[in-house]
């Protein structure tokens, strides 16, 4: 968890103790299936700088153990780089605008992280093309429209669309399910794409920059959805499938191309992409905000691998809970949209929780403000005695800053002296530094 740390407001006379989370490692939707970082430390075995091989481990850091192999011929125009700078760290870069046999390059999951009916699903990825072409992002099956599976695909047509499909059957089409988004796609940018099987609604759901399709079901080709969001390619159901289909293919999961289809186009992507994950359950629009929100905010660490998360406080209702020996209460004074990050100034940053657009979580765990040598929560002269008897402590110059601060628990609530009296104390300590120093 990040630290967290008490923000004071003056009113009255009175200091008011308002506890939010700070900027930090913050560990959001827990449990994924896969988490594929990216970063080269992971990619590729340990190496560092940029690695353009055969063959590497592109990592699963979820402990999951569902690892994928890089495929991209060394000394060739088809190539896997690793290294990369990402939205998130580094990133993995598919060169390469077409594929000739004996030339591929993808990374290879194998036959992974199956939905399961009932459970819901999310595939989550970060994508930068470097020129808008027809190509592949995410492949389990579905390489055309009758073979069994799901995937998110990108196409220059019609100002360059993201298209996201599913099928149940292998063979027919008849089942098929599938969107697409028109028009947002430009090249050297970052955007982030999810696929969704919502089981609670049997919907399949599509996601870019947060912007989702929403969980109704309509039926046909062309049938308008939420945010732009409409029904495709020809041929489709609609967005919604019966209860209890199952989306499970024998086919592996496969990133940057088709390349296990026999045909020669095997649609490979060129460009980025970064911090692959997936979760066996369905996510929610504000968790998929919240992606979006921490991955675009430079101030918070985004780490989607850990097992403890913001979003298990939130599980259906907002309540006190305990997490790593840290008490996180509700804070109904966090308001923004759900699953974005709320700047409070001093105090740090509040993630808005409810789906409402209200609420979030602070905890009673504070981190001691510099000069507060004494670890009693305030900035006073007994932290100026502390250094004196052992400098090692601190900076004399946090204690200085920093004098007169006050950080409680939340709710506590202490008079503090006036302007002139707290000049009047800073000043007889300095001086009485001074004269023990003989430095003035």
């Amino acid at each position: 968890m990040g630290l967290i740390q008490e923000s004071s407001a003056k009113l009255m006379g009175l200091t008011i103790g308002v506890l939010s989370l700070l900027a930090g490692t913050v560990a959001v939707h827990a449990d994924p299936l896969i988490h594929a970082t990216m970063d080269n430390a992971d990619v590729s075995d340990g190496g560092s700088g940029d690695t353009s091989v055969a063959g590497f481990t592109v990592f699963d850091t979820s402990g999951n153990s569902l690892d994928g192999l890089a495929t991209g011929p060394s000394e060739s125009t088809q190539k896997v780089i690793s290294g990369q700078a990402g939205i998130i760290g580094e990133s993995l870069q598919f060169v390469g605008h077409s594929i000739t046999a004996g030339l591929d390059r993808h990374v290879d999951f194998g036959d992974v992280a199956n939905p399961v009916p009932g459970n819901g699903y999310t595939a989550s990825l970060w994508f930068n093309p470097t020129s808008i072409r027809t190509g592949a992002l995410l492949k389990k099956g579905a390489m055309g429209s009758t073979n069994q599976g799901f995937a998110i695909d990108l196409n220059a047509t019609s100002g360059g669309f993201v298209q996201i499909t599913a099928n149940p059957d292998e063979g027919i089409r008849d089942n098929r399910v599938g969107m697409r988004l028109y028009g947002v796609l430009q090249a050297n940018t970052w955007n982030h794409v999810a696929l969704v099987f919502d089981d609670d609604n049997d919907v399949l759901v599509g996601y870019f920059n947060g912007a989702g399709s929403g969980n109704a079901t309509v039926s046909g080709t062309d049938q308008e959805l939420e945010n732009g969001w409409v029904t495709a390619p020809s041929n489709v159901i609609g967005n919604g499938y019966a209860d209890g289909t199952s989306f499970a293919t024998e086919y592996s999961l496969n990133l940057g191309d088709r390349w296990y289809v026999s045909s020669s186009a095997k649609a490979p992507f060129p460009g980025f992409l970064d911090d692959f994950t997936v979760w066996d359950k369905a996510l929610n629009s504000a968790e998929i905000n919240s992606l979006v929100s921490f991955a675009n905010n430079p101030s918070v660490n985004y780490n989607a691998s850990q097992a403890d998360s913001l979003w298990q406080v939130y599980d259906g209702s907002l309540t006190d809970v305990t997490i790593d020996g840290k008490t996180w209460e509700f804070d109904a004074e966090i308001s923004g949209t759900p699953g974005s990050l709320i700047n409070l100034g001093a105090a740090g940053i509040g993630l808005v929780l409810d789906s409402n657009g209200v609420g979030g979580v602070t905890t009673d765990s504070v981190a001691l403000v510099p000069g507060d040598f004494d670890a009693d929560f305030d900035v006073d002269g007994q932290d100026f005695l502390a250094w004196q008897r052992d400098p090692g402590v601190g900076s004399l110059a946090d204690w200085q800053s920093n004098y007169g601060e006050s950080f409680y628990p939340l709710s506590a609530v202490q008079a503090v002296p006036e302007p002139s009296c707290l000049a009047l104390i800073v000043g007889c300590n300095f001086m009485l530094l001074c004269y023990r120093n003989r430095n003035c």
